[in-house]
């Protein structure tokens, strides 16, 4: 397994050096859709029935720094007697992060996030629940956290990109379009 991370790694390296333009730059616009792994949302018992995806948009103001904005959506979902619990997230922020200079075709970054997420439940009965009245927790709340990644331009304007981080999903992966 380590051997195939070094292989990768040292295939990003070389290919990087044959490009045609700089992965990040002052004035860059980039949308980036993403779908996350391993959510941080879904809490003890509770697994993801939707894999969070989310969008963002990050412009940038500098040379080494760029802000945006996210928005996305995933659901958990738990059972406890008998019952299936569901939680339907929506979540939305800002976020800065730091570009290191790397080769080119290459961004490697880091930054903070922070937002909200609104957070619904709802209870699904079978028939034949004799209990009484269900309600699902109501969930949700700020976000803030760190993440740290890297795109690939493997076209001018095209990239692929791994991102690990703590407020949505411990990683995430997907494509940015630079404009």
């Amino acid at each position: 397994m380590m051997t195939k991370k070094l292989i990768f790694a040292s295939l990003l390296l070389v290919l990087g050096k044959v490009g045609y333009s700089q992965a990040y730059y002052s004035g860059v616009k980039l949308i980036s859709a993403r779908v996350g792994l391993l959510s941080t949302l879904a809490r003890g018992a509770e697994k993801s029935t939707v894999l969070p995806y989310m969008v963002n948009l990050e412009y940038g103001v500098s040379e080494e720094v760029s802000v945006g904005l996210f928005g996305g959506y995933t659901q958990t979902s738990s059972e406890r007697d008998g019952l299936k619990y569901i939680y339907d997230y929506t979540f939305f922020g800002a976020n800065a992060a730091y570009h290191f200079e790397t080769i080119e075709k290459l961004d490697v970054y880091a930054g903070l996030n922070f937002g909200y997420n609104i957070g619904k439940g709802r209870v699904e009965v079978p028939v034949s629940y004799m209990g009484g009245p269900v309600t699902a927790n109501k969930q949700g709340g700020i976000l803030l956290g760190g993440f740290a990644g890297a795109r690939y331009y493997p076209i001018e304007n095209l990239g692929i990109g791994l991102e690990v981080g703590s407020s949505i999903a411990y990683l995430q992966t997907g494509l940015t379009v630079k404009f």
